[in-house]
């Protein structure tokens, strides 16, 4: 098993969670450090990394406490299909993947069984793992396909791409689920000198709803 395979295998799990709208699960877990904030009007703050997001007016969000929550049990199976393929044992570390934003058209789950678009923001902790050399490796449509019933049936090209001062790169993608409803992902990563990766995956089907997640994206700033 390679030091990168955790940089890798988040991809996998962002396209699952993002597509699948599963019914949020209520939790117990109290605040954290890492907990993301509404500070004023639609702006969301993390004061840990010092990120902002705007959420659109009409839109709902999606607690870190339910990304978390909802990741875990979508991660558990693949890590352990992924353990039982390459014959090791897997596990993920403690604050590995650390939700930042989620933003939804509709409330999360009470559309079951239909795309609702979405932005979800996170953080990688890949400072046990070492960051790639280049990160459009991290888009590894081989191995959604061997551990998930999803199927990519389009990829565009990784490009580099400028946001707000800070370079990231991006990949558009089309993503068949195991209803045969297909679904459109954009992807944006961008690496920190201390060995963080930000995530940020739009998810949408129609036009107007990637226009709604571009602006939100347009809107995420680092405070430095």
């Amino acid at each position: 098993m390679s030091r990168q395979f955790f940089v890798l295998f988040v991809s996998v799990v962002l396209v699952q969670f993002s597509a699948s709208n599963p019914i949020p699960v209520s939790t117990n877990n109290q605040g954290s450090l890492f907990e993301t904030k509404n500070t004023h009007g639609n702006v969301y703050e993390n004061k840990y990394f010092n990120v902002t997001a705007e959420k659109p007016e009409s839109w709902h969000t999606i607690s870190t406490k339910v990304i978390a929550n909802s990741i875990q049990n979508i991660a558990s199976p693949i890590v352990s299909q992924i353990s039982n393929i390459t014959g090791h044992n897997v596990s993920i570390p403690p604050n590995y993947l650390i939700p930042l934003f989620g933003f939804s058209h509709y409330q999360f789950g009470i559309h079951k069984g239909s795309v609702n678009a979405n932005f979800i923001g996170v953080v990688q902790n890949v400072t046990r793992d070492g960051l790639l050399q280049n990160n459009c490796d991290i888009f590894n449509v081989h191995l959604v396909k061997l551990v998930t019933d999803m199927h990519v049936t389009r990829a565009g090209e990784c490009q580099q791409i400028d946001v707000n001062g800070f370079k990231y790169v991006w990949q558009q993608s089309e993503v068949q689920l195991s209803n045969s409803v297909t679904v459109n992902q954009i992807q944006y990563i961008r690496s920190s000198p201390n060995g963080y990766l930000f995530r940020f995956t739009l998810t949408y089907q129609k036009n107007n709803e990637r226009d709604e997640l571009l602006n939100i994206m347009k809107s995420v700033r680092f405070v430095v």
